[in-house]
């Protein structure tokens, strides 16, 4: 009756969250050209692109999309091998553990002529994909712990995830165990099966039970209360009998599931105490619980990926690059972005590649990191009441984004995140809050530095001036590879658009990387060419000493905000001054 209760109540939480998370990608609105479209067009659209994508030619990259992307996770194993070993051995052992024990019953038994899953191979896949997912289980938490910005970015929705998937596997392996040394299992069994009044209590009046028992003593594990002598002639004797009662049809040696017999092995020393204490009960009921509840909360948890991840896959064809995508209308962009907020893994792949991810290190807003920009995003779409203070904070993060698309490349979702920092800036404008750069840029070019036509700069440069007066990170230290060849400045649009470039942009991107050595902090970020880079990052792929231009100009400027960061804060929308901002 409990089992029936919690299984059908687990279920329906479960559907009913389903059908919300489906809901909500014709209903949120995400930027501003969702306010324009009608969830009834949303809707309409969608049906059309993926019937446009279906009947076309676009359906082979699809079907190719779902094994290699999907199926066999081919971006994450060109990104991070140990992502991906973590991802597939999680996937493929808990597959295996669904399809041969939690929906036995259903898919097994009908399906699988002589299934028994006591019997090999079906005893031992079952501890198999109990030892995947440990294992994946274990480097994702290893991960976690030795990633410095992954750790930082450890929070409540990832240890609930692997909180409740290690509860389910680990109980249910020391639920088998407690079977496998339990002599009162073996006292049922063979009451059942081999004789109704059999008592394990009479064994020394009855050698067949006597036998019997020291067999799966041996080559079982059944731990009884008085250990029985294994002799030969026993032995055979029970060997034989296990044969007669027809045991060995119907249970492999219990060494086969290796993960739940080396636990059986380490527990027997207290396997009377477990036994007496109904181990075996109490376990039953963690694993079938913690099972329901993770049912239940799949939805809503960062497990939702399983059916959102694919769905942003498939309907975007060729990584939007098809006409039958879900991208080229507006109704289609506002439910892919929908969509797209579901389909984030949160596995922080698109902050450890983030050209601006060391400012993080310094300003410490999470805001900064692609994948909190995500859960910071979801917020504001939900219309949760957040404080001022915390609009702010996600504004200041959007805008120190540099658009280098690394973010995107990276992701394995498939998820257009540049797209969405530009609906997050949109969704901010919308409610009133100003670029927080706009302040920095100001008090920068008002300073009093002494320019000319062409603005001169010491030579050579020298690293360690510049270190002692900016706090510069990894990347932008690479200024000093730069041996003032000019090719950034001669690919940049910018400079292109002046006769005088010098004139009306103070020092180029050459000069700027020269002028680090000098640690010319004024001069620098006094230099309009700092605040009018458009980030097209045309000059570092250029530069054939692989200087970082792009980004070190991008960090000066993030240190130009630091300097009125703490001063002063971003005007907010007088309607939110003395109340939350919805």
């Amino acid at each position: 009756m409990f089992y029936d209760i919690a299984f059908y109540a687990s279920l329906l939480i479960f559907f009913i969250g389903i059908g919300y998370r489906f809901w909500t990608w014709f209903t949120r609105r995400v930027g501003d050209v969702a306010y324009e479209q009608k969830s009834t067009d949303r809707i309409i659209g969608a049906v059309k692109g993926l019937f446009s994508l279906v009947f076309s030619l676009q359906l082979f990259y699809m079907i190719k999309d779902f094994f290699l992307n999907i199926l066999f996770q081919w971006q994450i194993l060109r990104e991070n091998s140990a992502r991906w070993a973590m991802h597939m051995l999680i996937f493929a052992g808990f597959m295996l553990l669904f399809f041969l024990h939690a929906i036995d019953d259903t898919y097994s038994h009908p399906w699988i002529d002589g299934y028994l899953s006591t019997m090999n191979p079906y005893l031992f896949l079952r501890n198999l994909g109990a030892f995947m997912v440990i294992a994946g289980l274990v480097i994702a938490v290893y991960r976690r712990m030795t990633i410095a910005r992954l750790r930082k970015l450890t929070y409540a929705m990832d240890r609930y995830a692997i909180g409740i998937l290690a509860i389910i596997i680990i109980s249910g392996v020391l639920l088998e165990a407690s079977k496998i040394v339990s002599h009162r299992a073996f006292e049922d069994m063979a009451q059942t099966y081999a004789h109704p009044a059999m008592e394990i209590a009479d064994y020394e009046n009855d050698p067949e039970l006597a036998a019997l028992m020291v067999y799966w003593q041996e080559n079982y594990g059944v731990v009884f209360p008085d250990r029985l002598d294994p002799d030969p002639e026993t032995l055979a004797l029970g060997s034989e009998l296990n044969e007669v009662f027809a045991c060995s049809s119907c249970h492999s040696p219990a060494s086969s599931a290796f993960v739940s017999y080396g636990t059986a092995k380490i527990i027997s020393p207290v396997a009377n105490t477990f036994t007496a204490a109904g181990a075996a009960t109490f376990f039953w009921y963690i694993h079938v619980l913690a099972s329901f509840i993770g049912l239940a909360y799949l939805p809503f948890s960062k497990f939702f990926h399983i059916f959102s991840t694919p769905a942003r896959l498939l309907s975007s064809g060729r990584r939007d690059a098809s006409p039958g995508s879900l991208s080229p209308s507006p109704a289609n962009i506002a439910t892919r972005r929908a969509m797209e907020l579901d389909a984030c893994m949160h596995c922080a792949n698109c902050s450890l590649t983030c050209s601006v991810g060391p400012v993080f290190e310094v300003m410490t807003n999470p805001a900064i990191l692609p994948s909190e920009k995500m859960g910071d995003l979801r917020r504001m779409v939900l219309n949760r009441t957040l404080p001022t203070k915390e609009l702010l904070r996600i504004s200041e993060g959007a805008h120190i984004c540099t658009s280098c698309n690394r973010c995107t490349t990276v992701c394995p979702a498939g998820i257009n995140l540049q797209d969405l920092w530009f609906a997050i800036r949109e969704e901010l404008a919308r409610r009133g809050y100003p670029e927080p750069y706009v302040q920095a840029m100001q008090k920068a070019l008002k300073k009093d530095v002494e320019k000319s036509d062409k603005p001169t700069i010491p030579h050579p440069p020298n690293g360690q001036e510049m270190k002692a007066g900016l706090l510069l990170s990894a990347q932008a230290d690479t200024f000093s590879n730069c041996y003032n060849c000019a090719t950034c400045t001669n690919v940049c649009p910018v400079v292109a658009c002046y006769d005088h470039p010098s004139k009306e942009l103070g020092f180029l991107p050459n000069q700027i990387m020269h002028a680090l050595g000098f640690g010319l902090r004024d001069q620098i970020l006094s230099s309009r060419m700092l605040w009018d880079c458009v980030t097209c990052y045309a000059c570092q792929e250029a530069c054939p000493q692989n200087v970082r231009v792009a980004d070190i100009l991008y960090e000066l400027r993030n240190l130009a905000y630091g300097d009125v960061r703490d001063e002063e804060m971003p005007a907010a929308p007088k309607d939110c001054l003395e109340k939350s901002c919805a």
